[in-house]
């Protein structure tokens, strides 16, 4: 049991402190514990605990009876959201480690832990798959040995002689720093929950990277790992299948699909350029129409062909048909007095479309066969 010793209310949420507590505060990349508040006139969900000059708050969503200063209340924590934390938690500082050993120039920039998938975030010139492999299965083996894990109360003096120890000086304001041991492999100072062992974390499992920026990345990990296992064991089951070639031989097949459709792209884009050259015009009112339908090309080509006609005297319609839209381009050389934003204004609203654009280039789409896009711009000539 509890006293509560400070109680406000913000918005439907009380603020409360007590005497003492068992719920931690976020800190070191950990979130804060959560669970509930009872007593026999209230219930509530502990929402999150602060850090608040020196004390801890609570804040507390009611979903019956009310608050006083001085009421005794039972404190429950969730075990198993705290469970999870601990293991993340601990796996984190595991795996930054091992990646450490694999990626020289790798900075730690900060960590987000979350019951499901936790994220490092990190500096360094250049991380791959195979660097993250290898310290992957380097936490691993760590986990099977059984390292145990130890807490450590040390001086700023006494832990400025750790190698390798991690830490932000200029951050910690208290006398003894707490120094997380994994035996003879890694030193952190961090305030978080952690396991006894390093075999509670279970596995560890890099889900993802990305960049970030130049010089930074995003590692996901997750602690929790054997459905996750199976389910990357369909895919690659049936990818085997589909491709008709063996698991070690699964990424370069992929990657010799991508690489031939990226060259069949090139080779698309070079016949769209050979059919764009080959336009004709008709004279209506003595100015040059170039009018025709293309079918799923890159509009970056059909804007340059366009802006290409339109020199003198001319006004040019490009249909481009793909397979969520039809686009239409309108280009109008410099010398006529048409504008070819009021050509699309006019042409989408008779034809159930959109788009805008300005006096010499609009671009927008329509709902209609190419003929009557045509027929009705030519009469707007």
């Amino acid at each position: 049991m509890a006293k509560i010793t400070s109680l406000k209310q913000e918005n439907s949420f009380y603020i409360a402190e007590f005497d003492d507590t068992i719920f931690r505060p976020s800190g070191g990349g950990q979130p804060s514990d959560t669970g509930m508040i009872k007593s026999s006139s209230f219930f509530g969900e502990m929402f999150e605990a602060i850090k608040n000059n020196g004390t801890i708050a609570h804040k507390i969503k009611p979903f019956d009876g009310k608050l006083n200063i001085g009421d005794e209340v039972e404190l429950i924590l969730n075990e198993k959201r705290r469970n999870l934390l601990t293991r993340m938690h601990t796996g984190e500082h595991l795996l930054f480690k091992s990646m450490e050993h694999f990626i020289k120039d790798l900075k730690l920039d900060k960590v987000a832990l979350d019951e499901d998938e936790s994220k490092i975030l990190v500096f360094s010139k250049e991380i791959t798959w195979q660097d993250l492999f290898k310290a992957e299965e380097l936490a691993n083996m760590m986990i099977r040995e059984n390292r145990p894990i130890i807490e450590h109360l040390y001086t700023k003096e006494e832990a400025a002689k750790l190698e390798g120890l991690r830490i932000k000086i200029d951050r910690i304001k208290e006398e003894k720093i707490r120094i997380i041991e994994i035996e003879d492999f890694d030193y952190s100072a961090c305030s978080g929950t952690h396991c006894h062992s390093t075999k509670d974390i279970g596995h560890v499992l890099i889900t993802r990277f990305n960049s970030t920026g130049t010089g930074s990345y995003e590692i996901r990990f997750k602690v929790n790992v054997i459905e996750d296992l199976y389910e990357m064991s369909k895919i690659t089951r049936e990818l085997r299948e589909v491709l008709m070639t063996d698991d070690g031989k699964i990424t370069a097949t992929v990657k010799n699909l991508k690489d031939g459709q990226e060259s069949m792209k090139k080779q698309m884009r070079e016949l769209a350029k050979s059919a764009a050259d080959k336009i004709g015009h008709e004279l209506v009112k003595d100015i040059k129409f170039y009018a025709k339908e293309f079918a799923d090309y890159e509009k970056e080509i059909l804007i340059k062909k366009a802006s290409e006609l339109s020199k003198e005297k001319s006004i040019v319609a490009f249909i481009n048909r793909t397979e969520k839209t039809q686009q239409l381009i309108i280009t109008v050389s410099k010398d006529l007095s048409h504008d070819a934003s009021s050509i699309l204004k006019q042409v989408t609203s008779k034809f159930n479309g959109k788009g805008g654009g300005k006096k010499d280039f609009a671009m927008g789409s329509f709902t209609a066969t190419t003929e009557e896009v045509i027929d009705e711009i030519r009469k707007l000539i």
